[in-house]
């Protein structure tokens, strides 16, 4: 029996799990084939990694709503454009597309 190929996220993922290990080497002496921890101190180790991923997560979340948030506000501009073309520009309309668009250009230079 054939196996499939391994997928480019695992390939990744293992490529990630060596240069951690050989980062621990480096800066550690040792791997965490080590002898010299307890059971509790590997939970505490434990405990503080994820408590490192939760701030991570966190700032990830911030950052992708920023995004999401930018999108939408630009995503309604564009409409508000698109309506006033419909409706066929009057000078009037053309300088409310004129203040729309730039006011989306600001916003995504922010």
């Amino acid at each position: 029996m054939t196996t499939a190929p391994d997928s480019i996220t695992l390939t990744d993922v293992i490529a990630l799990l060596r240069k951690r290990e050989q980062d621990g080497r480096s800066t550690h002496g040792t791997t965490v084939d080590r002898t010299d921890y307890s059971l509790l101190r590997w939970l505490t180790e434990s405990q503080e990694e994820k408590a490192d991923d939760l701030l991570y997560m966190g700032a990830a979340i911030r950052v992708a709503t920023a995004l999401i948030d930018e999108r939408d506000r630009l995503r309604d501009a564009l409409a508000e454009i698109v309506r006033i073309h419909d409706n066929v520009w009057s000078p009037k309309q053309a300088d409310r597309i004129a203040d729309i668009a730039r006011k989306a250009l600001e916003g995504a230079s922010a």
